[in-house]
């Protein structure tokens, strides 16, 4: 099966994954009949701060630590590097829900399927989600912190989205992958399968769903995750 073909079978069965707040009132018959509605696109804010997250590899699993393989092989790490990257995953392991340790407490079906955590969100992500720029989501997310942890976070942006920005300069390259996503969901097949999930599942219709493109180091492998209502492809 192909990138884009594995893209489409993901992106069809996680509009079904949504919390069910977001489903749309409707009859079951129109429900079932109706394709998903997604958006392809990339971000550049959200993948500036999607590679600066995962840089400190704070919550393994839910970050990779291919990036900062990555970054040290082109950049190098010294002390205060490794100071800064240690500072802000205590920051992000302190304040992020998607860090609890709470497995025993959790619905079944959480650890069935993605759980509500990851549905739903982790809320400092969510200011670097559609946001204006990157300098915009900065400044608001660091204003909704501690005292204490502003300065921490201003450092580390400072020390690392300069290089961060350069290394994603040309992202143009997805512009294909987004056209050619974009046109197959738009296809039959690609109804007819969401319909069949949608009737396997008793799933309600879903609002306009979020597709985004991410950089990642890894030149022969591609992932995708969902991140609070969104699906991120890794490529």
């Amino acid at each position: 099966m192909s990138f884009r073909s594995q893209a489409v079978h993901f992106v069809c069965v996680a509009v079904l994954l949504l919390p069910p707040q977001w489903a749309r009132a409707g009859s079951a018959s129109s429900t079932l009949q109706a394709p998903p509605l997604v958006t392809v696109g990339y971000d550049e804010a959200f993948d500036l701060f999607n590679l600066l997250d995962n840089l400190p590899d704070w919550l393994p699993g839910y970050t990779n630590a291919i990036y900062q393989q990555d970054w040290e092989r082109r950049f190098g790490l010294d002390a205060k590097d490794r100071a800064a990257l240690e500072a802000y995953a205590r920051f992000r392991q302190r304040t992020s829900p998607m860090a609890r340790n709470d497995e025993g407490k959790r619905p079944l079906a959480d650890s069935l399927f993605a759980g509500s955590d990851t549905r739903i969100g982790d809320p400092y992500t969510g200011y670097f989600q559609n946001a204006a720029s990157f300098s915009a989501a900065t400044e608001a997310a660091i204003a909704a912190q501690a005292a204490g942890d502003r300065e921490l976070l201003r450092r580390f942006y400072a020390r690392f989205a300069p290089r961060a920005r350069a290394l994603l300069t040309g992202t143009a390259r997805f512009s294909q992958q987004e056209e050619t996503l974009t046109r197959e969901l738009a296809a039959p097949e690609a109804a007819a399968f969401a319909a069949r999930l949608r009737t396997f599942y008793g799933a309600e219709a879903a609002p306009i769903f979020q597709v985004r493109f991410v950089w990642w180091p890894y030149s022969n492998r591609t992932q995708a995750k969902l991140r609070g209502g969104s699906i991120v492809l890794f490529s």
